[in-house]
């Protein structure tokens, strides 16, 4: 019928998702945006506003990155707040009563 899945299970499966992203798009965690320009020649010849915008693209799915582990950083927090063990399957204490 349904899978029972821990919290544990959800934020693995995030990021596990987050890293086959980052693998997709040949970047690593962490890792400087690629210099979508080329060569200093080939910079130099593109109009300014085009090298902007291919910055602000290669640079978009690095900061997703970073916003989606600080939210998995948030929710493991709030977890740990409540006393709650991802990796422990079944209700919480405070589910509980």
């Amino acid at each position: 019928m349904f899978e029972r899945f821990t919290v544990q299970d959800l934020l693995d499966t995030i990021d596990d998702r987050l890293s086959a992203i980052e693998g997709h798009l040949g970047i690593a965690p962490g890792a400087e945006p690629p210099d979508e320009a080329g060569s200093p020649q080939a910079e130099a010849a593109r109009p300014q506003a085009e090298v902007a915008r291919l910055r602000a693209e290669a640079a978009r799915p690095q900061a997703e990155a970073a916003r989606l582990r600080a939210e998995v950083a948030r929710l493991r927090a709030l977890l740990s707040e409540h006393d709650i063990d991802p990796g422990e399957p079944g209700d919480s204490p405070a589910v509980a009563g």
